[in-house]
C-alpha cells in the first residue's frame, strides 16, 4: 500500500512540473509577442510623424528615432548638431509608474515667460515701474502675448493697442494636459479678429518625455480645432520654460512635440524661450537655433534699460522684451509685449491705414528712423514748433477743431484750441519771431493770423496776392520771422514781410503743376523750396536767383503723403510720409 501511494505522489509530482514549464513557456512568448507589438507601433509612429520644419530646408530635416534604432542612431541625424544622445524614451520601456500629473486650473496656471521675468520685472509688477504705450524710447512695439491673466480684452481695447502700433496677439490655448484657458475664445482671440489684428496660439509645455510631448500636443490642437475660429495654418507656438523640461532630451522632445502637430495638420509651428536655453548662447542650453530654426524661435528676455535703437537677437522670429507694457484703456493690467522682426506675428495691412507716420531725421535714402501712430486716418495733419523747444510735432485738424501734440508720439493731444471756419484754407509758421509756430487761416486773397494757440479772433489780418494764387509760408530772409510767398505758373513771389504791396523777389523754379513744400535743408536759417516729382525731391537752397535744382532725394513712394520739419532739434529740416 505505501509503495502505491509513493508512485501515486511521483507520478502527481511530474505532471505539476511539466504545468510550470510550459506556463512559463506561454508567458515569455507573450511577453515577446507584446514587445514585438510595441516595438511595431512605436516604428510607425515614427514614419508616420517624420515631417519637414516648415521653413527648414529639406536637407534638414527632422525625425524621431525609435527605441529599434537606438545602437545606431544619435542626435546627429539632426542637421547641424555635434553632440550624441541616446533617444530611447525612458517612460516607455521602463517598468517604474508614470508620476500622475499635478491638475492645472485657473488658479495655477502659468503665463507666458512666468519663469523668465527678472527681478525688475517683478518690482515693476508689485507696482514700481512699467512701460507706458507711446513712449518712444522703447524698442518696437509689434504685439502681446496674453492669458487668462490678462482677463477679457475688448474689441475697442484691441483697437486702442492698434493706435500705438500692435498689429498682432498671441492668445493661450493651453496648458499641459489638463488645463484650457477659459477666456480664450469670447474674451481674446474672437474680438482681436474682430479688430483686425493677427492671432496666434500658444501652449504652456511641461512635457519631459517624447510620449508626453505627443500627449501634450493632441490636447493643444485638439483644443484649438474644437473652437474652429482658427484655421490649421494658424501659428502653434509651444512655450518651452519649465526647468523641468531641462533633461537632456529636450530638444528630442520637442521634436515629438512638434512632429505631432504636424501630423496633424498643423504646419506653422514656433518655439518661445529665453535666450539662456539656445545652445548656440552656451553649455546650459538644450535648443539649437541652427536645427529648429532662428526664424521659428521666438526670444525672451527683459533689458533693464530700455533704448528705441535695440534690436535685440534680430536673427530670429520675435523677440519679447518687457512683461509690464500698459496701455491707457487697461492701465491695471500688464501685457507681455514684442518686436516681430520676421512678420510672423503681425498683421501688416494695419500698419499702414492712414494714420501711420515715417520719420526720416536726415533728408537721405534709407529706412525711416521713428514709426508714430497718431490720430485718425481721415485726420488732416500738419507740423509746427508748437512749444519753442526747435522740435517739430503733430497738430490734427477736424473741421474748426486743431490738436495739438508736443512730441512724436502717440496718445492724446497736449493742446486743443477752436479756430476760424470749417472750409478755411490753414498755414502754420512763426509771425512773430518768438520760435514757436501758430496758425493762420485764409479767405479768398486774405489771411488772418494769430500770435498764440488759444481760441479767440485773429491778432491781425493782410490782403495780399488773388483769391487763385497758390500761397506757401517760410522764413526767406533769416530774420526768424515765416512771411507769404504765392505761385503763379512756376513764378514764385517772395515777401519777406506780412505786409501789403508788391513781392522782393522773383524767381522761377519747376513747372506749374509741380508739389512745392518749403523748409530749411540746408541749415542756413534760411527757408528754401523742394518740388517733388513721384518719389523724388528736388531741392534748391537759393532763392535769389531761378534755377536748377542742387540736390535730388528719392525717398519713400509716389503715393506717400509726405510733410517735412525739423525733427530732432538740429535746425535741418527732413521728411516724413504718412501711411
Amino acid at each position: 500500500m505505501k509503495k502505491k501511494i509513493s508512485i501515486l505522489l511521483i507520478i502527481l509530482l511530474c505532471l505539476f512540473q511539466n504545468s510550470t514549464i510550459s506556463f512559463a513557456e506561454s508567458s515569455a512568448n507573450d511577453v515577446s509577442e507584446s514587445s514585438t507589438e510595441n516595438s511595431f507601433q512605436e516604428s510607425s509612429l515614427e514614419s508616420s510623424s517624420m515631417w519637414e520644419m516648415g521653413t527648414v530646408s529639406s536637407t534638414e530635416q527632422l525625425t524621431e528615432t525609435t527605441e529599434s534604432s537606438l545602437e545606431t542612431s544619435s542626435e546627429s541625424s539632426l542637421s547641424n548638431s555635434s553632440t550624441t544622445e541616446s533617444t530611447v524614451e525612458p517612460d516607455e520601456v521602463s517598468d517604474v509608474p508614470e508620476k500622475v500629473e499635478e491638475q492645472i486650473d485657473e488658479a495655477s496656471n502659468k503665463e507666458m515667460g512666468t519663469n523668465f521675468k527678472t527681478d525688475s520685472n517683478k518690482l515693476a509688477r508689485a507696482g514700481r515701474s512699467s512701460v507706458i504705450a507711446g513712449n518712444n524710447n522703447t524698442p518696437e512695439a509689434n504685439f502681446i502675448d496674453v492669458s487668462s491673466h490678462n482677463g477679457t480684452i475688448s474689441v475697442s481695447d484691441y483697437k486702442e493697442m492698434i493706435r500705438y502700433g500692435v498689429t498682432g496677439v498671441v492668445v493661450k490655448a493651453t496648458e499641459g494636459t489638463s488645463y484650457k484657458n477659459s477666456y480664450y475664445f469670447e474674451g481674446q482671440v474672437k474680438n482681436a479678429l474682430a479688430a483686425g489684428l493677427k492671432v496666434s496660439v500658444y501652449h504652456y509645455a511641461h512635457y519631459t518625455t517624447a510620449a508626453k510631448a505627443r500627449a501634450e500636443a493632441d490636447y493643444f490642437a485638439s483644443y484649438v480645432e474644437s473652437i474652429g475660429i482658427l484655421d490649421k495654418s494658424v501659428n502653434m507656438v509651444i512655450d518651452i520654460e519649465e526647468n523641468a523640461m531641462k533633461n537632456g532630451s529636450l530638444s528630442l522632445n520637442t521634436i515629438a512635440f512638434k512632429n505631432r502637430l504636424n501630423s496633424l495638420g498643423f504646419s506653422n509651428v514656433l518655439y518661445y524661450t529665453s535666450a539662456s536655453w539656445i545652445t548656440e548662447y552656451g553649455d546650459g542650453g538644450e535648443l539649437s537655433a541652427n536645427t529648429f530654426g532662428y526664424q521659428n524661435i521666438w526670444i525672451a528676455h527683459y533689458p533693464t534699460n530700455l533704448t528705441s535703437n535695440m534690436n535685440w537677437y534680430s536673427k530670429y522670429a520675435s523677440w519679447q522684451w518687457s512683461s509690464v507694457y500698459v496701455f491707457p484703456s487697461k492701465s491695471d493690467v500688464y501685457f507681455d509685449i514684442n518686436q516681430d522682426y520676421g512678420g510672423r506675428f503681425t498683421n501688416k495691412d494695419l500698419l499702414d491705414n492712414g494714420n501711420v507716420y515715417y520719420f526720416k531725421n536726415t533728408f537721405s535714402a534709407g529706412n525711416a528712423d521713428l514709426r508714430v501712430v497718431y490720430g485718425r486716418p481721415e485726420d488732416v495733419t500738419y507740423f509746427g514748433d508748437w512749444n519753442g523747444d526747435g522740435k517739430d510735432t503733430f497738430v490734427v485738424r477736424r473741421g474748426n477743431m486743431y490738436y495739438f501734440k508736443d512730441s512724436l508720439s502717440s496718445g492724446e493731444a497736449d493742446v486743443t484750441i477752436s479756430f476760424g471756419r470749417d472750409g478755411d484754407q490753414v498755414y502754420f509758421g512763426d509771425w512773430d519771431g518768438d520760435g514757436k509756430d501758430t496758425i493762420a487761416v485764409r479767405r479768398d486773397n486774405k489771411y488772418y493770423f494769430k500770435n498764440d494757440l488759444s481760441d479767440g479772433e485773429a491778432d491781425f489780418s493782410v490782403a495780399y496776392g488773388r483769391g487763385t494764387d497758390d500761397c506757401y509760408f517760410g522764413d526767406w530772409d533769416g530774420d526768424g520771422k515765416e512771411t507769404v510767398t504765392v505761385r503763379r505758373e512756376n513764378i514764385f513771389h517772395i515777401k519777406n514781410s506780412i505786409s501789403y504791396g508788391n513781392a522782393d523777389i522773383m524767381i522761377a523754379y519747376g513747372k506749374p503743376d509741380d508739389e512745392i513744400f518749403i523748409g530749411d535743408w540746408n541749415g542756413d536759417q534760411v527757408d528754401g523750396l523742394v518740388v517733388r516729382r513721384l518719389n523724388a525731391y528736388h531741392i534748391k537752397n537759393n532763392l535769389t536767383t531761378s534755377g536748377v535744382a542742387e540736390r535730388v532725394v528719392t525717398y519713400g513712394k509716389a503715393t506717400d503723403r509726405v510733410y517735412f520739419g525739423d525733427w530732432t532739434g538740429t535746425g535741418l529740416e527732413s521728411i516724413v510720409v504718412r501711411r
